[in-house]
């Protein structure tokens, strides 16, 4: 009984982590960051990023929202990224899918 609980859990976590799994970018390298601090509303309080080179959305630019919670987390990371050179993969936010360029991210994955 205890091996059939384990099965059912182990594709229960396989199905929720499928059903929940947002695209995201091959491993890329950040060209730009550029944060927006004006008063029009539409913009205010996002960072924009652009990559090297995306397989997602059909662009290379995207933004973080800094009002969600964890934005200027990812924000912190993407710098870090960008300033160490190291290669990034950006997960766009779901709730939101592609929207062309600058496309909302739910997070930044930096990669060795």
């Amino acid at each position: 009984m205890k091996l059939l609980y384990r099965a059912m859990f182990l594709a229960l976590t396989f199905l929720i982590f499928e059903t929940y799994a947002e695209p995201t970018t091959e491993s890329t390298k950040i060209n730009s960051l550029r944060l927006y601090m004006f008063e029009d509303v539409s913009m205010a309080g996002h960072v924009l990023i652009t990559v090297a080179s995306s397989n997602l959305c059909n662009t290379n630019s995207f933004k973080i929202d800094l009002s969600l919670g964890g934005g200027t987390e990812a924000y912190s990371m993407a710098l870090a990224a960008f300033i160490s050179g190291k290669e990034v993969q950006l997960e766009i936010l779901n709730s939101k899918g592609c929207t062309g360029d600058w496309t909302s991210l739910q997070s930044v994955i930096i990669n060795n």
